[in-house]
């Protein structure tokens, strides 16, 4: 997967996390148009994992109040 527009700029890559599937669907559809490259988790144990295992974001998105730990 290429990281760049077709404008030849890179996209960012953005991590949506919300334990609301239908507000993350409604996100990522707006950012995928947008030509960004995105990836999701359903709470903020999962967006730590995948910190954990070494992805890296430009920028996340979060809600911020989940249950298992919330977005601060």
């Amino acid at each position: 997967m290429t990281d760049r527009t077709p404008y030849g700029v890179r996209a960012g890559r953005i991590l949506v996390v919300d334990d609301e599937e239908s507000i993350r669907d409604i996100i990522m559809s707006m950012l995928v148009v947008a030509n960004y490259e995105c990836r999701e988790a359903a709470g903020g144990l999962e967006a730590l994992a995948l910190f954990e295992s070494g992805k890296e974001f430009d920028l996340m998105l979060s809600d911020l109040t989940m249950d298992d730990l919330d977005g601060i």
